[in-house]
């Protein structure tokens, strides 16, 4: 029984493997076959307007179960009558598939009104670089249309409104430029809108009545929004009055700090520039003191030095004047002793007189005093040196 069962599990594995290799060999052979169906497309970028040629395109593999509603399987399909020529209506980018949708039928013009959809017309307004997103809109894109007119209100005054006219707007060209791929923002006059009929006698009423401008939509943002008319009252509520009024607050406070800030470095800069004043002013009267003591000690010390030197000049002038006089004084008693000497016949003896030593000697005994000489003291001052002569008598009578 074992037996049996391994076999009959052998030949089950074996059985489901052979399956297998066949349902892989059938998916392989589909695939082969898949892989020989061709498409065309675009060998270089196609933009709207431009001449479908065979040399802008290419014929590329593309699997038979996937291939788009209205592609081409071949260039000769694309190109046809050679009389008959075929234009891009949409842009094409390189190794995009080319569509019966996105270029003229064989002989018909590349035209604005090829591009409508059923129904639809295009409209074009004026508009400047405000009224117009600064040219930021392109085509392609979709925009909502506003509408600002004036009215007259219950009390006869004028009074500005502002609508909504058409939401989410198809742009088909801008000036005439109708590229919708084109990337390059420009300042433009005229945009071009694919409107209904309605929509279209809209604008043109609307273009009459009052000022037109666009609003750019998310390229994502497709619904229809709720909106109201507002008017000039509506400006001081709502989230933008509100922003408006919060950064209008903000900007007062940075201004009022900026002036307080402004004020106290005023504030400061007075205050230390009087500070810096005033030192300068104590600074300068110091100064001035000091240079009036200074030139004051200076008279005085030169006074004083004058002074000295003059009292110098009288002292030196005195002491010579006294040495002269001295000295005169000398030479006349000089010569009057010498006078009395020749008159005498004999030299005079000048001595300086000096005094006798002390001898101490016993008490001598006291006896008639003989008579004293009569002797004649003369002195002499020379240099400040007084210098005495005794003169005695010659022969007891009165010659010297």
């Amino acid at each position: 029984v074992s037996l049996m069962l391994a076999m009959l599990a052998v030949f089950g594995v074996r059985s489901y493997l052979v399956g297998q290799r066949d349902l892989l060999n059938k998916q392989s052979g589909s695939a082969v076959a898949v892989s020989k169906n061709t498409i065309v497309v675009a060998a270089q970028p196609l933009r709207f307007g431009r001449l479908v040629e065979p040399t802008s395109l290419k014929v590329i593999d593309w699997p038979a179960g996937t291939v788009p509603e209205g592609a081409f399987r071949t260039i000769d399909e694309v190109i046809g009558d050679t009389g008959k020529q075929r234009y891009v209506m949409a842009a094409v980018e390189k190794d995009e598939p080319l569509l019966s949708s996105k270029i003229t039928g064989p002989g018909q013009r590349a035209t604005l009104s090829a591009t409508l959809g059923p129904n639809m017309k295009a409209v074009s307004i004026r508009v400047n670089d405000v009224l117009g997103v600064a040219g930021f809109v392109l085509p392609g894109d979709r925009v909502d249309v506003m509408l600002t007119r004036e009215r007259k209100g219950a009390n006869n005054e004028n009074t500005s409104y502002i609508d909504v006219l058409l939401q989410g707007v198809r742009v088909l060209a801008v000036d005439q430029s109708a590229d919708d791929r084109s990337d390059q923002p420009s300042v433009v006059k005229t945009v071009t809108f694919e409107v209904s009929t309605t929509e279209a006698q809209k604008l043109a009423l609307a273009a009459n009545v009052g000022t037109l401008s666009l609003a750019l939509r998310n390229i994502a943002s497709s619904g229809v929004e709720d909106v109201r008319q507002l008017n000039a009252a509506d400006l001081d509520s709502g989230a933008a009055a509100k922003a408006l009024a919060e950064e209008k607050a903000k900007a007062d406070a940075l201004a009022k700090a900026d002036a307080l800030a402004a004020a106290a470095l005023s504030k400061a800069d007075a205050l230390a520039a009087a500070a810096l004043s005033k030192a300068d002013a104590l600074t300068a009267d110091a100064l001035a003191k000091a240079d009036a003591l200074a030139a004051e000690a200076q008279a005085r010390a030169d006074a004083m030095e004058k002074d000295s030197k003059a009292r110098l000049e009288a002292q030196a002038i005195a002491d010579a004047a006294k040495k002269a006089a001295d000295d005169e004084r000398f030479a006349n008693i000089e010569k009057l002793v010498r006078q009395v000497g020749e008159s005498v016949g004999k030299p005079i003896i000048i001595k300086e007189q000096v005094p006798a030593p002390v001898v101490m000697a016993p008490e001598p005994v006291v006896a008639p005093e003989p008579p004293k000489p009569v002797v004649s003291v003369v002195g002499v001052t020379r240099n400040g040196s007084r210098t005495e002569y005794q003169v005695r008598p010659i022969g007891g009578g009165n010659t010297y």
